[in-house]
């Protein structure tokens, strides 16, 4: 490990980490790389921000390195935790070497400082339960008491101990995030473990809120998809009375996500791809937007995504029909947002239909007529109802016969014309 950090990281990486260990021993305190930075270095991935474990006082020592670099220190006490953010972007995730209780499966553990060896001991799996010592005397001396390099070398996902699902389920999620992230296996052994805690009721008993927090980062990866349905293999899907959700055509609403993403032109953006993965659920036998919004604590943005797409879903029940003109698409799709397109996209195999969405939301979402609106207010009319029309019907002609400015005025000013005389008549 001593040659891999030295290989994997960049001078001023090993200069700023040697420096944080050489604070640590003037406080009488060892300071060491831990959890995700040190098993990132072991593969090669590149770290921006640094997990760092104290046999010490967390707290104090964040507040001497955020002074000796002039950051900015968060603290959290009640977990002997911080965070020093440093001028540069830099952020260091600094922890108290400690020992966890869980007064209740799914609860927040009570922490006390313990020494590293069992710090290492408490974590969820062996991959994350490897330290690299930073100080001035033991600079790269690893401490891998579980073996988790070996599992590294091996791929191998492999849990600590068997109860270890139960004081934190969300562990579930995180075991399938790094099985399909790293392209690693879990372990036979862990995933028996897994099925027990998920067919016990473990999940169940993990708020709303953490269960999003763990969820939804995953899905914002390419990899959610994957994730969604290896959970659903684990039994997880069923645990959480999701079960329904995952119908044959909702997977292969899945199948089909990062395709969808890419037709669209979205491929790149992680918020839609969450939305996706998401909105493929809504495929599923009596699955609702609400329902998946309150178990996962979603967000406004993607609750009004979600339920978008249900509504259109809904609107066309037996499969969306484009029409063939551009401004005539454009009329149909108008109001629908990301989540709503991305939706009807993954219910149909049509490849007509797919190309007319996507060709909607690349293309035509967002027209406009060519000319100032101010000009029909110059004229007298109001805003209202008629004015929406005049210039839904501008951007029609626009779209599908590439009609000039002046004609798109032309066109709006007809209708508005055609609404007054029937105003006036009645």
């Amino acid at each position: 490990m001593r040659t891999r950090l030295v290989e994997q990281l960049a001078a001023e990486d090993i200069d700023t980490l040697r420096e944080a260990g050489h604070l640590a021993t003037e406080l009488g305190a060892r300071l060491f790389l831990a959890g995700g930075a040190a098993r990132d270095v072991a593969l090669g991935i590149p770290h921006e921000d640094w997990d760092i474990v104290l046999e010490g006082d967390a707290p104090a020592y964040a507040r001497a390195l955020a002074d000796r670099w002039h950051g900015h220190a968060v603290i959290h006490e009640r977990f002997l935790t911080a965070t020093v953010r440093l001028e540069d972007g830099v952020s260091f995730d600094i922890a108290t070497a400690r020992r966890e209780a869980y007064p209740a499966a799914g609860a927040l553990p009570v922490v006390e400082p313990a020494p590293i060896e069992e710090d290492l001991w408490r974590r969820d799996f062996s991959i994350n339960a490897i330290a690299v010592a930073l100080g001035s005397d033991d600079w790269g001396d690893v401490l891998d008491p579980t073996g988790g390099m070996d599992d590294i070398d091996s791929g191998t996902v492999r849990a600590l101990h068997d109860r270890s699902f139960w004081d934190d389920a969300t562990r579930i999620i995180r075991a399938i995030g790094f099985e399909q992230r790293l392209g690693f296996a879990i372990d036979p052994e862990t995933e028996r473990w897994i099925r027990q805690a998920a067919e016990g009721g473990a999940l169940q008993r993990v708020s709303t809120e953490r269960l999003g927090e763990a969820i939804l980062p995953l899905l914002r990866n390419s990899v959610g998809p994957d994730a969604l349905q290896r959970g659903n293999e684990l039994g997880i899907a069923r645990a959480l009375g999701a079960g329904a959700a995952f119908t044959r055509r909702a997977l292969k609403g899945l199948d089909d996500v990062l395709d969808g993403l890419a037709a669209l032109g979205e491929a790149r953006s992680a918020e839609h791809r969450s939305l996706a993965c998401l909105c493929a659920l809504l495929l599923g036998h009596r699955v609702t937007a609400d329902a998946i919004i309150n178990r996962l604590h979603l967000d406004r943005f993607a609750a009004r995504g979600l339920r978008s797409a249900e509504r259109f879903l809904k609107t066309w029940p037996s499969g969306f029909e484009p029409a063939r003109r551009d401004g005539d698409l454009w009329g149909q799709l108008r109001e629908c947002d990301f989540s709503a397109v991305m939706a009807l996209w993954l219910s149909t195999d049509d490849a007509q239909v797919r190309e007319a969405l996507a060709r909607y939301w690349r293309r035509l979402r967002g027209s406009k007529p060519d000319f100032s609106t101010q000009r029909l207010a110059d004229l007298g009319y109001p805003q209202g109802p008629a004015l929406g029309q005049a210039l839904r019907e501008a951007v029609r002609v626009k779209l599908s016969d590439g009609a000039s400015a002046d004609r798109q005025f032309a066109v709006a000013g007809d209708v508005l014309k055609q609404a007054n005389s029937k105003q006036n008549r009645t």
